[in-house]
Parts: C-alpha cells; sequence; structure tokens
C-alpha cells in the first residue's frame, strides 16, 4: 500500500465526500459484509472508484465500480481487457489487484467492483496543486513510470491511455520518495 499507516493525504481529504456506510454505489454491492466503505475518491465514464477499510485485515483498499458493464460490447471489451492485465501483470510499478468480487446472483450479473490497492493521489493532482518537487523526486517518478512500461511492453501489452491521471502516487515516505503505479488498462 502506498500510504502511511493513519496518515490521510490533504488531496484525500478534499476530494472525499463522507457517505453513509455503503450506499455511495447505485446498488448493493456482494461486499458488504467485508469492506466498509468510506468516501467517494473518483467518478469517470467507467464508473465510480471509492475508498473502503477491508473489515477483516484493517487495510485500507480502493473499489472501483463498472456499472451496466454488458450494456455496450466495447465496454464489455475493454472492462475483461483490463481485467485480464490487472490479474496478468504483477510488479511494484504497476496497480495490484486484490480481488474482483463476484456478484450474490450470477443471473443479475451487471456490475463489477475490482478491489485494488489505494494510494492517495494521481499525477495529474500533483501536477494541478502544483507541490514542489525536487529533480530527484521527478527523477525517481520517472524512473517507475519507465520500469513499469518496459515490463508491460516486455509482456507485449501497450497502455493506450497513459496519462497523468492513470499514475498513481503515494505520500511521500521518509526519504521524500513516492510509490507511482500505473492504472487504468481498459
Amino acid at each position: 500500500m502506498g500510504r502511511g499507516e493513519g496518515a490521510e493525504s490533504p488531496l484525500l481529504r478534499r476530494m472525499s465526500k463522507p457517505a453513509a456506510p455503503n450506499r455511495i454505489f447505485s446498488c448493493r454491492f456482494p461486499g458488504e459484509e467485508q469492506y466498509e466503505v468510506a468516501c467517494k475518491i473518483g467518478k469517470g465514464s467507467y464508473g465510480t472508484v471509492v475508498k473502503a477499510r477491508c473489515r477483516g485485515t484493517g487495510e485500507d483498499v480502493a473499489i472501483k465500480h463498472i456499472d451496466r458493464v454488458f450494456a455496450d460490447p466495447a465496454d464489455a471489451v475493454r472492462t475483461i481487457r483490463e481485467l485480464r492485465f490487472l490479474r496478468m501483470l504483477k510488479h511494484p510499478s504497476i496497480v495490484g489487484v486484490s480481488t474482483v468480487l463476484h456478484p450474490a446472483n450470477p443471473a443479475r450479473f451487471d456490475d463489477i467492483f475490482i478491489v485494488t490497492e489505494l494510494l492517495d493521489s494521481d499525477l495529474s493532482q500533483l501536477i494541478r496543486r502544483r507541490e514542489r518537487i525536487t529533480a530527484a523526486q521527478k527523477r525517481w517518478l520517472a524512473f517507475q513510470m519507465f520500469e513499469g512500461l518496459a515490463y508491460i511492453h516486455e509482456a507485449h501489452i501497450y497502455h493506450r491511455d497513459l496519462k497523468p491521471a492513470n499514475l498513481l502516487v503515494s505520500t511521500p515516505d521518509a526519504e521524500g520518495r513516492r510509490a507511482l503505479k500505473i492504472c487504468d488498462f481498459g
């Protein structure tokens, strides 16, 4: 996980909106008994991402909810592609998938919930905040990005949508280094 225990980043505090427990999603989700949803941290054309805590381990995670996944064949292909890549690619510079939550009723399988590691921000937010980043920190972020790209290119996979919003970053550690992880392979 890219965050210090108990520390909440200023970005997550600003972005997150408190919610009624587990009622951020428009439907019941299959992990409600396993995960306590804290707040929404992102929304896009793909769906919604929330911050949640695993009740069993106490670990903070991100849950990406993709709704009506089979409504459009192109969206279904993109979702399957992302799941296949994320499960196949195991590297420190690529966001890791903990699990995919299966629906309670497979006959009504319309939504997918992907549980991943949680990082504090993305590179676009870091740039927007105009946070001071030293040359050494920039080199470290670039090194991690190129290391991750080299790994996925060795597997003959190409990202197709690499941009600052798809590069997750953690808060700096004691040495001022941030973890960077590539995400969103859809």
